[in-house]
């Protein structure tokens, strides 16, 4: 088991990833006092699906993007009859 500061978790967050993959525990405290409160423990994730990635704002309707659709031209359904 593992505790370490914020300050040293991150000058070394690589080795305590490569770390917590092989099982170890990792705590990461922010000192108070004498005595250091655990706020986060560092554990892999289980392999899941990809992780999707959108640009920020790609999900988002804007007024801008509703004025832009309003300036389409209307087509014609080829498939009408």
């Amino acid at each position: 088991m593992s505790t370490l500061t914020v300050a040293k978790a991150k000058a070394g967050l690589g080795g305590l990833i490569d770390k917590a993959f092989t099982g170890e525990e990792i705590f990461i405290v922010r000192p108070r006092g004498k005595t250091g409160r655990a706020i986060v423990q560092l554990v892999p994730v289980a392999e899941s699906g990809p992780i999707p990635h959108y640009p920020p704002g790609a999900l988002v309707m804007n007024r801008a993007r509703i004025a832009a659709m309003d300036t389409l031209p209307d087509l014609d359904d080829p498939f009408a009859q």
